[in-house]
C-alpha cells in the first residue's frame, strides 16, 4: 500500500488548521491579532468572561462529614447520656460523645512500646493544641471513658480516673504485631 504524499501533506495542513480553530476563524473575520474583542465565546454561544473560575460552594443539604480521621478518640460512657450517640463495635455497645473528640490532626507522634511485663501498648503523643483538648475531655469525663477507633474499629475503652495534662495517652494493644501495625498506619496517614 501506497501512501500519496499530496493526501498525506493535506491531512498534515488540515489537522494544523483544525488544532487552531479559533485562530482560523478569527483569521477569517478579520479580527486576528485585535485586542479589542469585546467578547469571546465557545462553540455554544457562552461568553468566556461568564464561565466560572472556581467551583460552585457545597451543597448546603449535604450530610457528608467535612473532616475525616482514621485515628478517632472519643468521650465515651458504658450508659446512655444526654448528647452521646450509641454506636456498637465488636459486639460492644457504647456511647460517645461525638462533640468531644480527639483526631490523627492532634497528634504529633506514635509510638509502638511494652511495659516491664511485655504488655503492648501505643503511646500517642499529643500536639499543643491536642494536649489541650485530651486535659479538657478527661477533666470533664472523670468516671466515664475514652474509646480509641481506627477506621471505624474499636481499638480500645480506656477509664478516666484522672485528667491528663501531659499530652501522653498510652492504649493498650492485644499483640505487639498489632501495636506496631497501628503506630505504622497512624504515622503513614493510612
Amino acid at each position: 500500500m501506497q501512501i500519496n504524499k499530496k493526501l498525506l501533506l493535506g491531512v498534515v495542513v488540515s489537522s494544523t488548521l483544525l488544532a487552531g480553530c479559533q485562530t482560523f476563524n478569527d483569521f477569517m473575520d478579520g479580527t486576528f491579532g485585535s485586542s479589542s474583542k469585546t467578547q469571546r465565546t465557545t462553540g455554544t454561544g457562552t461568553p468566556l468572561e461568564n464561565v466560572p473560575k472556581t467551583p460552585p460552594p457545597p451543597y448546603q443539604g449535604s450530610t457528608e462529614r467535612t473532616t475525616t480521621s482514621s485515628l478517632v478518640i472519643y468521650a465515651s460512657s458504658a450508659t446512655p447520656i444526654d448528647g452521646y450517640v450509641m454506636v456498637e463495635r465488636n459486639n460492644q455497645r457504647i456511647y460517645v460523645d461525638p462533640r468531644q473528640t480527639l483526631l490523627r490532626s492532634d497528634l504529633k507522634n506514635v509510638l509502638a512500646e511494652q511495659d516491664d511485663q511485655g504488655r503492648p501498648y501505643v503511646r500517642l503523643f499529643f500536639n499543643p493544641n491536642g494536649s489541650q483538648k485530651l486535659q479538657r475531655i478527661t477533666s470533664q469525663n472523670i468516671g466515664r471513658s475514652l474509646t480509641v477507633t481506627y477506621k471505624d474499629n474499636l481499638i480500645s475503652n480506656l477509664n478516666i480516673n484522672r485528667a491528663v495534662s501531659d499530652g501522653i495517652l498510652n492504649v493498650p494493644m492485644a499483640s505487639a504485631n498489632d501495636a506496631i501495625a497501628l503506630e505504622g498506619r497512624i504515622l503513614d496517614g493510612d
